[in-house]
């Protein structure tokens, strides 16, 4: 046996490891519910129907992980982020979520979620240099 460091893995061999874990995890969650990766987006949209900010999640069986929240700048400090954000956790409960997770960096918005009941649950210093990044949860009524 060998080990092999490479940063030129080939579209097989990624394909390959890939799906080795995958069919290892859904034989040891083979009695799970399955909704993996299951889509979520709230945007929100101007007068003129643009898109003016927006949350992207994906929920994975009973957690709501939230990928992007952004807002447009002219529009931040007004409410907008913690409505999309309401929105979002509301329709994650309709689908059985019973908690959420978010990660977040020191220069963007720790504070926001932690102003929304999030709670940290783990930190990287100086990732990246000079910054920290934040993992939080929250448990969904």
């Amino acid at each position: 046996m060998r080990i092999q460091i490479t940063n030129r893995l080939s579209p097989v061999q990624r394909a390959y490891l890939t799906r080795q874990l995958a069919e290892f995890n859904a034989r040891q969650l083979a009695t799970v519910e399955q909704n993996q990766d299951d889509p979520l987006a709230a945007m929100l949209l101007d007068d003129s129907g643009q898109i003016v900010g927006g949350l992207i999640a994906v929920i994975r069986w009973n957690l709501l992980e939230i990928k992007v929240l952004w807002v447009v700048e002219g529009q931040r400090g007004r409410g907008h982020g913690s409505s999309l954000l309401a929105a979002i956790e509301r329709e994650g409960l309709r689908r059985q979520c019973s908690q959420s997770v978010v990660d977040t960096f020191s220069f963007q918005a720790p504070d926001f979620y932690l102003r929304h009941g999030y709670e940290v649950f783990g930190v990287l210093k100086d990732c990246p240099p000079g910054q920290r990044r934040y993992y939080l949860r929250k448990d969904l009524p």
